[in-house]
């Protein structure tokens, strides 16, 4: 797998540590090494949140068995949380939504559902709340919220609908009611879990 990555400039003020977890991380394409770096505490800056999402987008970007591993080791709550954490900064949200809208076709239902269901929804529906239509960043969470929908996990549309998921022996009703917005993705409209 070509994980040639970009070297990034240093970052301002980061941890010279950090620093060179991150440039590791990154050139061997460790998964598991960026998601703790982006599980640090107290929380990375927005800037080493966005580099490692897209490193991670980048070691994740042909490789159904790394996206699966991402999902396995709590990745999607991870980029999630660093999305939800800095939710005016365009580039974590971008390269976060890139990273979700990836692995949810990567890794089919089992990444598509993690998302849906871990965090993913949440942080994919503030960037079309907070972030005007037609931005990068709205656009992303278009693409990814889209993915979700192919794998029929939230829906667009006008007419209230209602779905049930199982879980194990329960099952809970989801009631999606129409927003007063158009009904396509990337047109404004807010995708409602089924």
């Amino acid at each position: 797998q070509d994980v040639a990555l970009v070297r990034r400039a240093p970052i301002l003020g980061m941890d010279p540590e950090l620093e060179s977890r991150l440039a590791e991380a990154i050139e061997s394409g460790d998964v598991r090494g960026l998601l703790d770096i982006m599980r640090a505490e107290p929380m990375p800056a927005a800037e080493v949140q966005q580099g490692a999402c897209d490193a991670l987008f980048r070691v994740v970007q042909s490789s159904p068995a790394v996206a699966r591993d991402f999902v396995s080791g709590r990745g999607v709550e991870v980029v999630s949380s660093a999305m939800l954490r800095y939710p005016n900064d365009s580039e974590v949200q971008q390269d976060g939504c890139a990273v979700l809208w990836r692995v949810a076709q990567l890794a089919s239902t089992f990444g598509a559902k993690a998302i849906a269901e871990r965090g993913g929804f949440d942080a994919l529906e503030a960037v079309i709340v907070n972030f005007p239509e037609g931005s990068a960043a709205s656009e992303a969470a278009s693409l990814a919220l889209s993915v979700l929908e192919d794998h029929r996990l939230v829906s667009f549309g006008e007419e209230a609908e209602v779905a049930k998921h199982m879980k194990g022996r329960a099952f809970a009703e989801f009631v999606a009611k129409p927003e007063p917005r158009a009904s396509r993705v990337g047109a404004g409209s807010v995708a409602r879990r089924r």
